[in-house]
């Protein structure tokens, strides 16, 4: 009988309104730490590519073409614009540091072989 006491107590003192305003508390509560997780700067990680490998397939391709040196000039400046451009969105989009192979010993993720695919989808 002293437990139902006790419920009828509580039961009589509980008020509803008190009750919406902790849960749409926990709500905003919530709202706001999933806003800041998702606007948290990302860790990013150290990657390297191969440049000289890319650029010595590239001038392989464009020997075999038999072109005029202001053809070449033309092809190799939008290549290197091309190879600017797609190492900075990759770099973006994979949260990645990337740094010329020769300058790392070991330890890094290569990611020469995603480039050069990314490269080839112009």
């Amino acid at each position: 009988m002293h437990i139902n006491l006790m419920i009828t107590k509580w039961l009589s003192g509980f008020n509803f309104n008190h009750a919406y305003a902790f849960l749409f508390g926990l709500l905003g509560a919530m709202v706001i730490i999933f806003l800041t997780h998702m606007m948290a700067p990302k860790e990013r990680q150290i990657a390297t590519v191969n440049i000289t490998q890319i650029i010595k397939q590239f001038t392989q391709a464009e020997a075999k073409k038999m072109m005029t040196d202001e053809a070449l000039k033309r092809e190799t400046k939008a290549f290197g614009r091309h190879l600017e451009e797609t190492l900075k969105k990759f770099a973006e989009t994979h949260h990645l540091i990337l740094v010329p192979t020769e300058t790392v010993i070991a330890g890094c993720e290569d990611v020469t072989r995603l480039i050069t695919l990314k490269l080839m989808e112009k």
